[in-house]
């Protein structure tokens, strides 16, 4: 059976090239809008993605004739048949984005490279999780580069940001452009978000074992979540020093060194990192808080305390809530926190904004940014370096 070229256009005709072994049809209504997207697909990923959806139908192998089928190609799918003649008729061609596999990468170690085109760190495509980090590859002649990731989207934004961190963290502005080559690359601790895990606690205490074992400098960058993460496994190593080998537990871990940014979780604050370093024989480099995360991070939530009970011996509260200091205020807001209840928290900051951004705003710089608490703990905030 041949098509109706009143009602049938060919898009796609067998023996384009030697792989093309049908010709597709698609409806004539639809046909000018295909020839026009196969004329002018080149450098538009989603018109070539579409494209390649329809040449897929042209190298079928031999199926069931005058029968409605389906195939899903990418975010498209197509329902078709194949004519007596070998050709395929395209019925229906859908495009659903729901239908493309998700961007998430699996947790595991990845390296992260600088991509000249991009400008940014990125995982090439493709990657799949390393087995070990390349401890020998090392940023000048300084140390390797690690980061444990925080919560993101995905790992490709944790990679492209946590870039950002390492060179904040460890690098002089004037240095910055000469490790951007594409050459370079750090490795990428990613949990997949998740924290609470103890594949993802065990995979951890191995990589900062294997550097010990092999006697490698190590610089960390351990990101928000991962702060908490990166306890649990220095705690354990403190508890259990033999737990895998006894001459790898003499060597020490004097030779890893560790920068916190943006940390969450219990014992994070300053002093507890500080101290459990010691501890751990790490070299404890530094930490950056975002001083915005006042529900996650101790030292941000004392900072912001801290600042309401100052101002409140000067000023009084009045209006709707009556004649409330804002002494009292930062009692409830402690309390509000150490229930760790993040909506009750929130809830008090909110309300607390909206009544005194009058005359508190103008006395601390924190209520000027007190929004800013919510984009760090509820949205993105914390994602970025705080400057």
């Amino acid at each position: 059976m041949t098509l109706n070229s009143a009602e049938w256009e060919m898009i796609v005709q067998k023996g384009e090239n030697t792989n093309i072994n049908r010709s597709v049809f698609v409806r004539k209504d639809a046909g000018g809008s295909w020839k026009k997207l196969k004329a002018g697909h080149a450098g538009n990923y989603y018109m070539t993605t579409m494209l390649r959806a329809l040449y897929a139908l042209a190298i079928l192998p031999d199926g069931n004739r005058r029968m409605m089928q389906q195939k899903i190609f990418g975010p498209c799918k197509m329902f078709y048949e194949i004519l007596d003649n070998g050709d395929v008729q395209v019925d229906l061609f859908v495009v659903d984005e729901a239908l493309e596999a998700p961007k998430h990468k699996a947790a595991g170690l990845y390296q992260a490279k600088w991509d000249v085109d991009e400008r940014a760190w990125s995982i090439p495509d493709g990657s799949r999780p390393e087995v070990s980090m390349e401890l020998s590859h090392k940023w000048g002649v300084m140390a390797h580069m690690a980061a444990v990731a925080g919560k993101f989207d995905d790992a490709d934004t944790a990679a492209e940001k946590l870039g950002t961190h390492i060179e904040n963290a460890w690098l002089n502005n004037d240095e910055i452009s000469y490790y951007r080559q594409p050459s370079n690359h750090y490795s990428l601790f990613w949990m997949n978000n998740e924290f609470t895990s103890k594949d993802q606690l065990d995979h951890l205490i191995s990589l900062i074992q294997m550097a010990q074992r092999k006697q490698e400098s190590l610089r960390w960058l351990v990101h928000g979540e991962g702060a908490a993460c990166f306890v649990k496994a220095l705690n354990y190593l403190n508890s259990n020093p033999a737990s895998s080998d006894i001459h790898v537990a003499q060597r020490g871990l004097e030779k890893q060194s560790v920068f916190f940014s943006n940390p969450r979780g219990k014992t994070t604050s300053e002093n507890d990192l500080e101290a459990l370093c010691k501890k751990s024989g790490l070299v404890f480099q530094g930490i950056n808080i975002n001083k915005r995360d006042v529900i996650h991070n101790p030292d941000a939530r004392s900072e912001a305390v801290g600042e309401l009970k100052s101002i409140g011996a000067k000023l009084t509260l009045g209006g709707g809530i009556g004649a409330v200091g804002l002494s009292g205020a930062a009692t409830s807001l402690d309390m509000a926190f150490s229930t760790q209840s993040a909506i009750a928290a929130s809830g008090f900051l909110l309300a607390g904004y909206l009544v005194v951004k009058e005359s508190f705003k103008k006395n601390s710089a924190y209520a000027r940014n007190i929004q800013g608490a919510f984009a760090a703990t509820f949205g993105k905030g914390n994602e970025d370096w705080a400057a």
